[in-house]
């Protein structure tokens, strides 16, 4: 197995078209019945117990449009009791295992059974963490055509490699690929990066030959792509999701 391993890690090396990448390690996920999967990244902990999941998350995923009509493109993880406790587990949660919704609310239980309705009850949530300590966020799998005691064997005889293919994922997008996906240009880059280096925004406007109140749009549109909430949290999160360098 690790040689196969080390082969898919070393062609997902080489991919950097984003859509590429997404569509490889979908190829591989669905050897196992995996017929979804959404990848989020946060940049603290902290931010997304402030603001909420939604407010602060990095997503991408590519669920079928019909769960979105049924929870909403904006809202679609607040009552999602997985996505909720995969920032605070170390273990992967797996939707359809009773013990996980002792304490749930009845909005989490109405949602989960809403997900079961539409084909989205088999699967499993694994915390970012459990794959690349110190990262936060989560990756729902969903196993939309398993029953729970097929995906349950599944996952008995390999989770183990499913769990290496999902920290390339996880490396991958964050080295290449969230950049892409957050998409700043060039200039919104260009200023964070002087802003990262102790320069003010007036400055930064000297520097660059342009006007103080352009530099103040290219931050405030920085800040909106980066779901950031002030200057500093947008030069922080740039940095941690690998958009600018030190």
């Amino acid at each position: 197995m690790r040689g196969d391993i080390l082969e898919i890690a070393n062609e997902l090396r080489l991919i950097t078209d984003t859509q590429l990448f997404w569509d490889r390690i979908g190829t591989e996920l669905k050897k196992y019945g995996i017929t979804s999967f959404l990848y989020s990244a946060a940049a603290s902990r902290y931010e997304v117990e402030d603001r909420g999941l939604m407010a602060s998350l990095i997503i991408k995923n590519n669920y079928s449009q019909k769960y979105f009509d049924e929870f909403g493109e904006d809202t679609f993880l607040i009552d999602d009791l997985t996505a909720v406790r995969a920032l605070h587990d170390a273990t992967p949660i797996i939707w359809h295992d009773e013990s996980n919704w002792d304490d749930a609310t009845p909005m989490q239980l109405a949602h989960a059974h809403a997900e079961t309705e539409i084909g989205f009850g088999v699967g499993v949530t694994i915390p970012t963490v459990a794959i690349a300590p110190g990262h936060i966020g989560g990756i729902g799998l969903c196993a939309g055509d398993l029953t729970t005691s097929e995906f349950n064997s599944m996952w008995e005889a390999q989770s183990n490699r499913i769990m290496h293919i999902l920290s390339y994922l996880d490396f991958g997008m964050r080295q290449t690929h969230l950049p892409k996906i957050i998409g700043l240009s060039k200039r919104e880059k260009e200023v964070l990066s002087w802003l990262a280096g102790g320069l003010r925004p007036d400055q930064i406007a000297d520097r660059l030959g342009i006007g103080y109140r352009t530099v103040d749009k290219y931050i405030n549109s920085a800040k909106s792509k980066l779901h950031a909430t002030t200057r500093d949290n947008a030069v922080a999160k740039a940095l941690i999701f690998n958009v600018i360098q030190p």
